[in-house]
């Protein structure tokens, strides 16, 4: 699966009811997630016992791959966090429904890929230790494009900032449009414009 060595593959399946005895999912939770995913499966382990070539990095120590088999491909993204808080480990989020994969890492907030078709999913392992492995990954799922001299987290903040300040661009002209009285949809013209400057900055 995902392209990656056969050394990795461990196809451990992890079940739901464990998840929900062990942190405590409420009745309504439980339901929900019950309702978005029908199975979860540990399918991939990378780590220096599995790729030698690799060495522990300083804080990574193994990155795992789990499949996500959702019975909905309308599910709610939050799973992806709930997941990750409720397993310690550095996690892979492979999100399949019917020919479809969709990779999903949580790094501060939910970074998902388009979704693809299953068969045509890779990824590229990159990096001389598991520090390096972990961020490339994630720099592969969030087709992320790291300015020089910004470190992946610093990077992320600035895209969140670009996506922010885009969706009040859109919103004004949206204002804009719909604006009757001249004067209001001038000035509302000239505050998405300002915007936009400072967005291209």
């Amino acid at each position: 699966m995902f392209s990656l060595p056969v050394s990795t593959e461990i196809k451990k399946p992890l079940p739901k009811m464990l998840l929900y005895k062990k942190f405590e999912f409420t009745k309504s939770r439980k339901e929900k997630f019950d309702a978005d995913v029908s199975r979860l499966e540990l399918v991939n382990e990378i780590s220096a016992r599995t790729i030698p070539s690799i060495k522990e990095g300083a804080k990574i120590k193994s990155v795992y791959f789990l499949a996500v088999l959702l019975r909905t491909k309308d599910f709610d993204e939050r799973i992806i966090e709930k997941l990750a808080k409720a397993i310690p480990q550095n996690i892979i989020f492979a999100l399949q429904f019917e020919s479809e994969t969709q990779l999903a890492v949580y790094y501060g907030k939910p970074i998902l890929s388009p979704w693809m078709k299953s068969d045509g999913v890779t990824v590229s392992i990159t990096g001389m230790d598991l520090d390096a492995v972990w961020e490339n990954l994630i720099v592969q799922i969030g087709n992320v494009k790291i300015a020089e001299d910004n470190t992946l987290a610093e990077q992320l903040q600035e895209d969140e900032k670009h996506a922010q300040l885009q969706k009040q661009i859109e919103k004004l002209e949206a204002q804009a449009r719909r604006e009757s009285n001249p004067r209001k949809k001038f000035e509302l013209v000239q505050e998405a414009k300002k915007l936009q400057s400072v967005e291209e900055i």
